[in-house]
This record gives structure tokens, C-alpha cells and sequence, in this order.
């Protein structure tokens, strides 16, 4: 059970949090176009000492562009401070669905946060890629920047932008992090508010 203090200090995590969400997208709301909000479930259930069983369920609600739902899963391996992902990917949204693989890299370096994502279609003639640098400060904040991008015939979709995030604690055994981020498109996409709660579980199997 959380202690008294445990409670307190979550209580007051949850609350930074929302007053640097507001000041974030209080700067980005006079240009924003397209709100977006992306909530990751992920598991790792780990089979050996390096090796793992991986998924991820992504719904992905926006206020202009289509939703969506991802579903991944596959087989993972760990070293010391990093983990590497490799698993099939299907998308829904209301016009058609799509199938990729998925390869995701993850790497703590002291305060630093490294985590890379490589997509290739095999539904359509496009690569997908997300990556993110951030440092890790106090109480549990995180600072860096993120880009999210779509290669495919005819003009790339590019986002690039800062983000912001924060450990909240764990809630029915998922360590659960909320991040807020704001992505500028250099090419003439649309600026993107961007909302997370990450659920995270590693559960050993052996």
C-alpha cells in the first residue's frame, strides 16, 4: 500500500505536471491545428535472463486527422542498460488498416534518455520513424525534443518539436509517466499538441 508520504509526494507530481502542460500548451494553442492525444500500453514478460516477450496497444485520438489503434507484439532482448524490440505492427482507423514491422531501441545513458523507432509498411511504400532525446532532471522530470516522421512517395510527413514528461508512479502494477510535447512541421504540416500517458509492466515468466 502507498504510504502517507508516497501519496503526498504523487499528489504534487500530478500537480507540476499539469501547470507545465498548461504553460506548454498555452504557447503552442495559438498555432495549434491539429490536437492529439496517444496512449501507450506496453508489457515485457521476460522469458530468460536477456530475452522477452513484448507488446504495445496504442490508441491515438486527434482532432483533425483520423484515429487510430495499434497493435504490436513480438520478442525483445535486454542488456545492462538498454533493450531492443523487434515485432509486427497492425493499424486500424476508419478507411483502411495497415501492416508494418517495428523495431524499437530503448537506452538509458546516466541522465540521458535515448529511444529510437523504425518502421517499414509492408501494405504501402512508406517507413515510419520516432525518436527521442531527453535528460533527466528533478523530481522525476524529464527535458528534451522528439520527432515523429513518415517517408513515402510524394512529400515526407515531418514533426519535430520540444517535450516535457514526468514519472507519476505506479497504478495496478503499470509504472505509469505522463509527457507533453509540442511538434512544428517544417514542411507545411500541422503544428501538433501532443499528450502521453505511457503504462509500462515487466512481468518474468521463467
Amino acid at each position: 500500500m502507498d504510504t502517507e508520504a508516497g501519496q503526498t509526494a504523487r499528489k504534487g507530481g500530478i500537480r507540476e505536471m499539469r501547470i507545465l502542460f498548461f504553460i506548454l500548451f498555452s504557447l503552442a494553442s495559438a498555432f495549434a491545428q491539429d490536437w492529439q492525444n496517444r496512449d501507450a500500453f506496453h508489457g515485457q514478460a521476460d522469458v530468460t535472463n536477456k530475452f522477452f516477450l513484448a507488446g504495445w496497444l496504442i490508441p491515438n485520438f486527434r482532432t483533425e486527422t483520423l484515429n487510430n489503434v495499434n497493435l504490436f507484439g513480438g520478442v525483445g532482448y535486454r542488456g545492462k542498460d538498454w533493450w531492443l524490440e523487434t515485432m509486427a505492427q497492425h493499424q486500424w482507423n476508419s478507411k483502411q488498416n495497415q501492416w508494418a514491422l517495428d523495431f524499437r531501441y530503448d537506452r538509458q545513458i546516466g541522465r540521458w534518455h535515448v529511444y529510437a523507432e523504425g518502421a517499414p509498411f509492408l501494405t504501402k511504400r512508406a517507413f515510419y520513424e520516432f525518436a527521442v532525446v531527453e535528460r533527466q532532471t528533478w523530481k522525476g522530470f524529464s527535458f528534451g525534443a522528439e520527432t515523429e516522421n513518415v517517408h513515402q512517395p510524394g512529400p515526407d510527413t515531418v514533426a519535430v518539436g520540444p517535450r516535457a514528461g514526468r514519472k507519476l508512479g505506479r497504478v495496478a502494477g503499470f509504472e505509469v509517466s505522463a509527457i507533453a510535447a509540442v511538434r512544428l512541421s517544417p514542411n507545411g504540416g500541422h503544428t501538433e499538441p501532443w499528450l502521453y500517458l505511457v503504462f509500462n509492466r515487466r512481468i518474468n515468466l521463467r
